[in-house]
């Protein structure tokens, strides 16, 4: 999880609206519900290897663990479907895990200056193809889209573990449109041609240069990530009957679009064999803390909704295009969504929807294409400073 940017207020700029696409209106997620967990149930110790490292669940986020999506261990598109029912637990005997397992970030990381970045104006068209972009010489954009080789793209996975607690992470991150806002920019107006005002909160948020806020909400979240993952494990080992564990992850780097970018909340291996099995996304909502699932459904904006009894990730919500981009950048088919509250942990699967991420893709990219870079190349860089500050700003 990291921090849980997703929960940042993040000022929605006028005019901007939700627009659904036929894709999200046809998606659909099946599960089963479980109300309460079996008599026989009972603690499962989830033993770490060494092939593997430790499980997220024990680790801290300045310990790295082996094996990663796209490392040595890890089996690209190969992935099975993770529990088919979405299961809700009572959680009283999971509460025995208290500490944090990522630290709160450094009082050195807070809020930077903000800047002021005054509209910049665009005539609206269509989405820029992945050939030829206006004004991107044809190198370029070569550079922009594959500079990075997969090791690098390993390297910074492994030295951005620790997501939220690792000053890397915040740095390696910016300029580049990560998961948590591909719902906000793909469904803004100028993303859809219907505007040639760029929404500065979201261009700030990419560039990096918006102020860091820490909220209550945001608290709760990185305070029980850890429980949630502990109480995870252990039910997913005892459905499947495989000892699975959790292990954590840094940011991940599209291979061929490297100004893509996703930090899910952890990785989900098979203990005895080693292979990666699916991502993981945990949300601990702080306004649903005391609430069971079904009771936080009652609330229109929660991102869970009954159906008969089981539960879907609603297609329209931030959340569902979120996990989205985590699979697309992952190179995964499946993940595991994790609602977590003092009552409940629900899991619910879902699966890549290619239709969707084929709309969704070329709207970020024409963001990243239309507002990310003129801003780069108005800080007074020339194109060869620009080629590599679109994808390693963090060197700049």
């Amino acid at each position: 999880m990291g921090l849980p940017e997703e929960d940042m207020p993040l000022p929605k700029p006028a005019g901007t609206r939700k627009t659904m696409s036929s894709a999200s209106r046809n998606a659909k997620q099946t599960c089963v519900t479980a109300t309460s967990p079996p008599s026989q149930y009972k603690v499962l110790k989830v033993k770490a290897s060494p092939r593997n490292g430790k499980p997220l669940s024990e680790t801290t986020p300045r310990s790295p663990t082996e094996g990663k999506a796209g490392g040595a261990n890890a089996r690209p598109g190969k992935s099975i479907c993770p529990i088919s029912a979405s299961e809700t637990y009572n959680l009283k005997s999971f509460q025995n895990t208290p500490t944090n397992y990522r630290d709160k970030p450094s009082s050195s990381l807070g809020s930077d200056d903000e800047r002021k970045a005054p509209a910049i104006k665009h005539q609206p068209g269509s989405a820029p193809t992945t050939r030829r972009r206006p004004g991107i010489p044809s190198r370029s954009q070569i550079v922009l889209e594959s500079q990075l080789s997969l090791e690098d793209i390993e390297k910074v996975e492994k030295d951005t573990r620790g997501q939220s607690g690792n000053p890397e992470w915040f740095k390696l991150r910016q300029n580049r449109i990560t998961a948590s806002l591909a719902h906000q920019i793909s469904h803004s107006r100028f993303a859809n041609n219907k505007t040639m005002e760029i929404p500065q909160s979201y261009l700030k948020a990419v560039l990096g240069t918006g102020p860091r806020v820490q909220t209550t909400a945001m608290n709760w979240g990185i305070k029980n990530e850890r429980n949630a993952v502990h109480a995870y494990e252990k039910l997913v080992s005892l459905k499947t009957g495989k000892q699975v564990q959790v292990e954590e992850c840094g940011l991940y780097i599209h291979p061929k679009k490297n100004w893509l970018a996703a930090s899910p909340d952890g990785v989900v291996r098979d203990v005895l064999t080693g292979d990666m099995l699916y991502i993981l996304e945990v949300k601990c909502p702080h306004k649903h803390k005391d609430h069971t699932i079904r009771e936080a459904c009652d609330d229109r904006q929660f991102c869970l909704r009954p159906d008969g009894n089981s539960y879907q990730l609603r297609i329209d919500h931030p959340y569902y295009t979120q996990v989205q981009c985590q699979l697309a950048v992952t190179n995964m088919q499946h993940a595991d969504f994790v609602v977590y509250t003092n009552k409940d942990l629900a899991v619910v699967p879902v699966t890549f929807n290619a239709e969707l991420w084929k709309e969704t893709e070329p709207k970020l990219e024409k963001f990243y294409y239309e507002a990310v870079l003129p801003k780069l190349n108005g800080r007074g860089k020339d194109i060869r400073e620009l080629e590599v500050a679109g994808v390693w700003a963090a060197e700049e």
